[in-house]
């Protein structure tokens, strides 16, 4: 049987990222021994996947795989495969359809690149 369970993580202050990317709400099942496929809706640099993939290897799941529906071409610096994607857009700062600027636009019905102007 499926399960679904939810990691929250932190690393952007506007349109720019910290860096320093922060696990803010933890998992509250167990994943050892268990497939797990971590889905986000972009992926930028990489580095919050990287860290949260560090992060839930050493819970010792039987495999983990990762899902996102945007992935940018020319920036992330994935240390692991993205497994599955939808598109592959260039290195703009997207809003929309649940992806927010300091929780804003997140409520948009589409996918729009932020325009600061």
């Amino acid at each position: 049987m499926a399960e679904v369970d939810f990691v929250e993580t932190c690393s952007y202050t506007g349109t720019k990222s910290t860096g320093v990317v922060k696990i803010t709400k933890e998992l509250k099942g167990s994943v050892k021994n268990k497939h797990v496929i971590l889905v986000d809706d972009i992926i930028d640099t990489g580095e919050t996947m990287n860290v949260l993939i560090d992060h839930i290897q050493q819970k010792d799941p039987k495999s983990i795989k990762v899902a996102t529906m945007l992935v940018k071409k020319s920036k992330h610096k994935m240390k692991y495969p993205v497994d599955y994607f939808g598109f592959e857009i260039e290195d703009d700062f997207v809003i929309g359809y649940g992806m927010d600027l300091d929780d804003k636009y997140r409520n948009l019905s589409s996918i729009q690149i932020y325009n600061s102007k």
